[in-house]
């Protein structure tokens, strides 16, 4: 499962490299920066960032499921639930960032 997970990310990564590099390469030197670049950049961040952080998430969730399973306390159990919160919320924070980052739509 590890393997699968790491060639799936490692394959996006490329993917998402290659692809956003090309759609800078083809709008280069244009000043100013036309409207399908932003488009087509925004577009393939917002695909990419939902095949990047969507498994991730159900991967985290799956994970703190199996953990609040085993807990036998429930100060243990509260723990694992307020852990779950802020991990959700830093997802959801690093998707804003990657989106911002890469695919700023002005």
């Amino acid at each position: 499962m590890k393997s699968i997970i790491v060639i799936y990310y490692g394959s996006l990564s490329f993917v998402f490299i290659y692809k956003h590099t090309s759609i800078n390469r083809t709008y280069k030197g244009i000043t100013p920066v036309p409207a399908p670049y932003w488009e087509e950049n925004s577009q393939w961040v917002w695909t990419i960032s939902n095949l990047i952080f969507w498994p991730f998430g159900i991967m985290l969730l799956y994970l703190f499921f199996r953990l609040f399973q085993r807990a036998t306390l429930l100060s243990a159990k509260i723990f694992i639930a307020i852990s779950l919160v802020l991990a959700i919320m830093l997802l959801l924070f690093l998707n804003f960032v990657f989106n911002f980052e890469y695919g700023y739509l002005p």
